[in-house]
Protein backbone atom coordinates (compact mmCIF):
# COMPACT_ATOMS: atom_id res chain seq x y z
CA UNK A 1 0.00 0.00 0.00
CA UNK A 2 1.39 3.79 -0.80
CA UNK A 3 1.57 5.77 1.76
CA UNK A 4 1.52 9.10 1.77
CA UNK A 5 4.15 11.31 2.69
CA UNK A 6 3.72 12.94 6.25
CA UNK A 7 3.63 16.62 4.80
CA UNK A 8 0.79 15.27 2.56
CA UNK A 9 -1.24 14.72 5.56
CA UNK A 10 -0.29 18.34 7.44
CA UNK A 11 -0.96 20.29 4.14
CA UNK A 12 -4.32 19.26 3.69
CA UNK A 13 -4.75 19.89 7.35
CA UNK A 14 -3.69 22.97 7.05
CA UNK A 15 -6.02 23.79 4.11
CA UNK A 16 -9.23 22.62 6.24
CA UNK A 17 -8.22 24.60 9.30
CA UNK A 18 -8.08 27.73 6.88
CA UNK A 19 -11.41 27.05 5.43
CA UNK A 20 -12.74 26.76 8.84
CA UNK A 21 -10.98 29.92 9.93
CA UNK A 22 -12.34 31.72 6.95
CA UNK A 23 -15.72 30.75 6.80
CA UNK A 24 -15.83 32.14 10.88
CA UNK A 25 -14.62 35.62 9.85
CA UNK A 26 -17.54 36.18 7.02
CA UNK A 27 -19.75 35.06 9.54
CA UNK A 28 -18.61 37.36 12.25
CA UNK A 29 -21.08 40.64 12.09
CA UNK A 30 -19.34 43.90 10.96
CA UNK A 31 -21.33 47.23 12.22
CA UNK A 32 -20.11 50.59 11.36
CA UNK A 33 -21.79 53.44 14.53
CA UNK A 34 -22.42 56.38 12.25
CA UNK A 35 -25.12 58.78 13.71
CA UNK A 36 -27.07 60.54 11.20
CA UNK A 37 -26.38 64.21 10.18
CA UNK A 38 -27.58 67.23 12.74
CA UNK A 39 -28.15 70.84 11.67
CA UNK A 40 -26.37 72.50 14.32
CA UNK A 41 -27.17 76.09 13.26
CA UNK A 42 -28.50 78.25 15.91
CA UNK A 43 -28.05 75.55 18.91
CA UNK A 44 -26.19 76.42 22.09
CA UNK A 45 -22.66 75.50 22.22
CA UNK A 46 -21.59 72.40 23.65
CA UNK A 47 -18.74 73.60 24.79
CA UNK A 48 -18.32 76.08 28.27
CA UNK A 49 -18.86 79.21 28.49
CA UNK A 50 -18.88 81.71 31.15
CA UNK A 51 -16.04 82.99 33.82
CA UNK A 52 -13.62 85.47 33.16
CA UNK A 53 -10.84 85.01 30.04
CA UNK A 54 -7.92 84.86 32.85
CA UNK A 55 -9.66 82.42 35.51
CA UNK A 56 -7.66 80.20 36.13
CA UNK A 57 -10.26 77.48 37.03
CA UNK A 58 -9.91 75.61 33.38
CA UNK A 59 -6.69 76.11 31.87
CA UNK A 60 -6.68 77.88 28.13
CA UNK A 61 -5.97 75.96 24.75
CA UNK A 62 -6.48 71.87 24.22
CA UNK A 63 -9.40 70.52 24.27
CA UNK A 64 -12.31 72.89 26.18
CA UNK A 65 -15.28 71.30 28.60
CA UNK A 66 -17.32 69.66 26.43
CA UNK A 67 -20.82 67.67 26.11
CA UNK A 68 -20.86 64.60 24.17
CA UNK A 69 -23.87 65.26 21.92
CA UNK A 70 -24.50 65.65 18.29
CA UNK A 71 -23.83 69.14 16.56
CA UNK A 72 -27.38 70.14 17.34
CA UNK A 73 -27.11 69.90 21.14
CA UNK A 74 -29.91 67.71 21.49
CA UNK A 75 -29.54 64.09 23.37
CA UNK A 76 -32.36 62.48 22.56
CA UNK A 77 -33.39 59.04 25.22
CA UNK A 78 -36.05 56.32 25.32
CA UNK A 79 -35.25 56.76 29.09
CA UNK A 80 -36.89 58.46 32.08
CA UNK A 81 -33.63 58.69 33.37
CA UNK A 82 -30.54 58.94 31.00
CA UNK A 83 -27.40 59.07 31.56
CA UNK A 84 -25.05 62.17 30.00
CA UNK A 85 -21.53 62.03 29.27
CA UNK A 86 -18.96 65.11 29.42
CA UNK A 87 -15.63 65.63 29.04
CA UNK A 88 -13.80 67.90 31.26
CA UNK A 89 -10.13 69.13 31.31
CA UNK A 90 -7.45 69.22 33.99
CA UNK A 91 -9.38 71.98 36.38
CA UNK A 92 -8.71 72.88 39.82
CA UNK A 93 -12.72 73.24 40.46
CA UNK A 94 -13.78 70.75 42.94
CA UNK A 95 -17.40 70.16 41.85
CA UNK A 96 -19.50 70.35 39.06
CA UNK A 97 -23.36 70.49 39.13
CA UNK A 98 -26.06 69.52 37.08
CA UNK A 99 -29.08 71.00 37.23
CA UNK A 100 -33.10 69.80 34.65
CA UNK A 101 -35.32 72.59 33.89
CA UNK A 102 -38.58 71.79 32.16
CA UNK A 103 -39.84 73.93 29.64
CA UNK A 104 -41.04 76.71 31.48
CA UNK A 105 -37.76 76.79 33.59
CA UNK A 106 -38.85 75.35 36.75
CA UNK A 107 -35.54 73.34 38.00
CA UNK A 108 -36.77 69.73 38.12
CA UNK A 109 -33.37 68.38 40.38
CA UNK A 110 -29.84 69.65 41.19
CA UNK A 111 -26.74 66.87 40.92
CA UNK A 112 -23.44 68.01 42.75
CA UNK A 113 -20.78 66.25 40.83
CA UNK A 114 -17.33 65.61 42.46
CA UNK A 115 -14.59 66.25 39.49
CA UNK A 116 -11.55 64.33 39.63
CA UNK A 117 -8.14 66.13 39.45
CA UNK A 118 -7.15 64.75 36.08
CA UNK A 119 -9.00 65.26 32.46
CA UNK A 120 -11.24 62.99 31.05
CA UNK A 121 -14.60 61.37 30.12
CA UNK A 122 -17.38 61.60 33.38
CA UNK A 123 -20.72 60.07 33.38
CA UNK A 124 -23.62 61.77 35.02
CA UNK A 125 -26.93 59.49 36.04
CA UNK A 126 -29.96 61.55 36.20
CA UNK A 127 -31.79 60.50 39.68
CA UNK A 128 -34.41 58.13 40.04
CA UNK A 129 -36.65 61.00 40.12
CA UNK A 130 -36.20 62.66 37.36
CA UNK A 131 -39.16 60.60 35.28
CA UNK A 132 -38.62 62.28 32.25
CA UNK A 133 -41.88 62.59 29.57
CA UNK A 134 -42.31 61.57 26.21
CA UNK A 135 -41.64 63.73 23.70
CA UNK A 136 -41.03 66.80 26.07
CA UNK A 137 -37.48 69.11 25.72
CA UNK A 138 -36.08 69.95 28.58
CA UNK A 139 -32.97 71.86 29.12
CA UNK A 140 -30.17 70.98 30.95
CA UNK A 141 -27.40 73.11 32.77
CA UNK A 142 -24.00 71.33 33.65
CA UNK A 143 -21.99 74.12 36.39
CA UNK A 144 -18.13 73.56 36.79
CA UNK A 145 -18.16 75.82 39.71
CA UNK A 146 -14.65 77.55 39.86
CA UNK A 147 -15.24 79.49 42.78
CA UNK A 148 -17.64 78.38 45.68
CA UNK A 149 -18.07 82.13 46.85
CA UNK A 150 -18.52 83.73 44.11
CA UNK A 151 -21.08 81.32 41.13
CA UNK A 152 -20.48 84.09 38.76
CA UNK A 153 -17.36 82.81 37.87
CA UNK A 154 -19.21 79.43 36.96
CA UNK A 155 -17.85 77.71 33.65
CA UNK A 156 -21.09 76.58 32.06
CA UNK A 157 -22.32 74.22 29.17
CA UNK A 158 -26.08 74.19 28.29
CA UNK A 159 -28.38 71.70 26.73
CA UNK A 160 -31.42 69.58 25.34
CA UNK A 161 -32.58 66.88 26.02
CA UNK A 162 -35.88 64.97 24.68
CA UNK A 163 -37.04 62.01 25.48
CA UNK A 164 -39.06 59.68 22.80
CA UNK A 165 -40.96 56.69 22.50
CA UNK A 166 -39.14 53.45 21.17
CA UNK A 167 -41.48 52.39 18.31
CA UNK A 168 -42.45 48.23 18.61
CA UNK A 169 -40.85 47.95 15.54
CA UNK A 170 -37.40 48.67 17.15
CA UNK A 171 -37.93 47.72 20.38
CA UNK A 172 -38.21 43.77 18.18
CA UNK A 173 -35.20 44.39 16.84
CA UNK A 174 -33.47 45.24 19.43
CA UNK A 175 -34.68 42.26 21.30
CA UNK A 176 -32.73 39.93 18.50
CA UNK A 177 -29.57 41.87 18.72
CA UNK A 178 -26.24 42.12 19.86
CA UNK A 179 -24.90 44.98 21.92
CA UNK A 180 -22.99 46.51 19.09
CA UNK A 181 -26.32 46.25 16.85
CA UNK A 182 -28.38 47.68 19.34
CA UNK A 183 -25.91 51.02 19.71
CA UNK A 184 -26.35 51.14 15.64
CA UNK A 185 -30.08 50.71 15.70
CA UNK A 186 -30.17 53.20 18.30
CA UNK A 187 -28.02 55.29 16.23
CA UNK A 188 -29.66 54.76 12.93
CA UNK A 189 -33.19 56.10 14.97
CA UNK A 190 -31.65 59.41 15.99
CA UNK A 191 -31.47 57.99 19.70
CA UNK A 192 -28.21 59.59 20.46
CA UNK A 193 -27.81 58.86 24.46
CA UNK A 194 -28.68 55.00 24.34
CA UNK A 195 -26.33 54.32 21.12
CA UNK A 196 -23.66 56.67 23.08
CA UNK A 197 -24.28 54.71 26.59
CA UNK A 198 -23.25 51.32 24.64
CA UNK A 199 -20.70 52.20 22.59
CA UNK A 200 -19.26 53.46 26.05
CA UNK A 201 -19.53 50.10 27.67
CA UNK A 202 -17.98 48.46 24.52
CA UNK A 203 -15.05 50.93 24.49
CA UNK A 204 -12.72 48.29 26.60
CA UNK A 205 -13.39 45.72 23.94
CA UNK A 206 -14.21 47.61 21.03
CA UNK A 207 -12.85 51.23 20.61
CA UNK A 208 -13.08 51.49 16.67
CA UNK A 209 -16.86 51.64 17.71
CA UNK A 210 -16.87 54.75 20.30
CA UNK A 211 -14.24 56.42 17.75
CA UNK A 212 -16.68 55.94 15.14
CA UNK A 213 -19.80 57.48 16.91
CA UNK A 214 -18.04 60.34 18.54
CA UNK A 215 -16.26 61.48 14.69
CA UNK A 216 -19.65 60.68 13.35
CA UNK A 217 -20.76 63.83 15.42
CA UNK A 218 -17.27 65.99 15.03
CA UNK A 219 -16.00 65.01 18.20
CA UNK A 220 -12.75 62.72 17.59
CA UNK A 221 -10.66 64.86 19.70
CA UNK A 222 -12.20 63.63 22.30
CA UNK A 223 -12.99 59.76 21.44
CA UNK A 224 -9.26 59.23 22.76
CA UNK A 225 -10.05 60.48 26.03
CA UNK A 226 -10.07 58.42 29.44
CA UNK A 227 -12.44 57.74 31.55
CA UNK A 228 -12.36 58.94 34.84
CA UNK A 229 -14.13 58.82 37.91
Amino acid sequence: MNKKPRHFSIWKYSVVAAVMVSNVLVQLPSYSLQFPPTNGTGAPERTASGGRRDDSCIPTGGIPATALVPANNLGTTVSQTPTLFFYIPQTKAKTAELALLDNQGNELFAKQIVLSSNAGIIKVDFPSTAKLEINKNYRWEFAIVCDTEDRTQDRFIQGTIQRIPLSAALKAKLERADSLKKAQLYAEARIWQESLGIAAQLRPTNPRAWEELLSSVGLEAIASQPFVE
